[in-house]
C-alpha cells in the first residue's frame, strides 16, 4: 500500500507568507523521506485551508523534488473550463519529469458553488461532461464538445501535450457508493472519505467501485484502478498521550465543520446520502468513539498508525493520503520523521 501526504495550509497562527514556504519544506522532506505523493486541495471561502490556487505551490514543489508525485487533491472541476484543467495538468507533467497526477470533485459547499455560479443539482453531470473533455484533451491534443451543456466549443488544438503517456493518472474524490460506481465507470481511481460513517460503509463503497471498475471506458485510454483512503485528521506523535492531547481541539473542530457544511447539502439532490452523518451529532466531543467509529481521525504512535493502516489495507484500499496539517511546521516534520523511519518501510517495499 502507497502512502501520500495532502496538506492544505491550515495556517494554524503561521501567517501565509510563512506557511506557503514550510510546505514546500515539507513536500520537499517527504520527498527526501519516500512518500509515494504530496499535494493540496483546492479551497475557497471556508476558515482553515488557504490553498485556492495549487499551481503556483506545484510549480516550486516540482522544481525542488525528485521522486514524489504531485497531485492535485482536488481540482473541483465543475468550476473550471475543462480545457484550463488539462492545460495546467500537462504543464505539471512537464515541469515535474512525468509526476503529475490530477484528483478531481464534484464539489460539496453550497456558498461555494453559489459563487461560482453552479447549481448543486447540477454538479454531478458537469463532472460528467468535464472528466470526459479532459481525458480526451491529455490523450488527444486535437479536441471538441459542440453538443456540450455547460462547456459547448468546436475543434481545438492543445498544448502543452503531457510527458506521460496516453496521460496522467486521472482520479475523482467520491464519498457515496453511486459516485463510486460513476467513478469507476469513466475508468478513474479513487480517493474516498467515509465522514464517520463507519467500516461497513468503508466495505460498501469499496465493492460498489470493485465490482464496476473491470467494465470501465476510460476517459483518458488509461484505467486507473486505484483506490484510496483520505484520512482529514491524522498525527503521529512518540506517544500515544501527546498525539491525541496536539490533535484533540483541531479533530473536534473538523467534526463540526462536516456537520455544518453537510447537513445542509443533505437536502439537495443526489447529495441525500450527507443526513447520515447525524450519526455523529452525539459523539462529536469525544475523540476516542470518534477514531472507533471509522479511519476518518487516524492519532497515535507510529505502532498505532500501523495498525490502522493495516486495517485500510486489508479491506483493499491501495494508497492512503495523510492529512499533515494545521499544526506548527516543526510538528509536521516530525511527523513526517516519524512515519519516514517508522511506517513507511512496513509499506513501501
Amino acid at each position: 500500500m502507497k502512502i501520500g501526504i495532502i496538506s492544505d495550509g491550515a495556517l494554524a497562527g503561521t501567517p501565509p507568507q510563512r506557511k506557503m514556504h514550510d510546505m514546500i519544506r515539507e513536500a520537499v522532506r517527504a520527498d527526501e523521506l519516500g512518500f509515494y505523493c504530496w499535494g493540496t486541495s483546492e479551497a475557497h471561502f471556508i476558515d482553515g485551508p488557504t490553498i485556492s490556487a495549487p499551481d503556483a505551490l506545484y510549480g516550486a514543489v516540482a522544481a525542488l523534488t525528485k521522486n514524489i508525485i504531485i497531485r492535485y487533491m482536488a481540482v473541483t472541476i465543475p468550476f473550471h473550463n475543462p480545457i484550463t484543467v488539462a492545460e495546467r495538468l500537462a504543464t505539471l507533467d512537464i515541469l515535474s519529469n512525468g509526476r503529475a497526477e490530477l484528483c478531481t470533485a464534484r464539489g460539496n459547499n453550497k456558498l461555494v458553488m453559489q459563487a461560482f455560479g453552479v447549481k448543486p443539482a447540477e454538479t454531478k453531470d458537469r463532472w460528467k461532461e468535464a472528466i470526459t473533455v479532459i481525458g480526451e484533451t491529455l490523450t488527444k491534443g486535437v479536441v471538441s464538445n459542440p453538443n456540450g451543456k455547460y462547456w459547448p466549443f468546436e475543434e481545438v488544438k492543445v498544448n502543452p501535450r503531457p510527458l506521460q503517456k496516453p496521460s496522467p493518472h486521472l482520479f475523482s474524490v467520491s464519498s457515496g457508493p453511486d459516485s463510486h460506481k460513476l467513478a469507476a465507470e469513466y475508468g478513474v481511481g479513487i480517493l474516498t472519505f467515509d465522514n464517520f460513517f463507519g467500516w461497513d460503509y468503508i466495505d460498501e463503497c469499496i465493492s460498489a467501485y470493485r465490482d464496476t471498475i473491470g467494465s470501465a471506458t476510460p476517459v483518458n485510454d488509461r484505467v486507473n484502478n486505484s483506490y484510496g483512503y483520505y484520512v482529514p485528521i491524522f498525527h503521529c506523535a512518540a506517544d500515544r498521550a501527546t498525539a491525541l492531547a496536539e490533535v484533540r481541539m483541531r479533530a473536534f473542530a473538523y467534526v463540526q465543520f462536516i456537520l455544518d457544511i453537510y447537513l445542509p447539502l443533505a437536502k439537495e439532490p443526489t447529495y441525500e446520502y450527507f443526513a447520515g452523518i447525524q450519526r455523529i451529532v452525539e459523539y462529536k466531543r469525544n475523540l476516542d468513539k470518534l477514531i472507533e467509529l471509522s479511519p476518518s481521525i487516524m492519532v497515535g504512535t507510529p505502532d498505532d498508525i500501523i495498525v490502522a493502516l493495516r486495517a485500510l489495507e486489508s479491506r483493499g484500499v491501495d494508497e492512503v493520503i495523510l492529512t499533515v496539517d494545521a499544526m506548527s511546521h516543526e510538528q509536521h516534520m516530525r511527523t513526517l520523521d516519524l512515519l519516514g523511519e517508522h511506517v513507511l518501510p512496513h509499506f513501501h517495499k
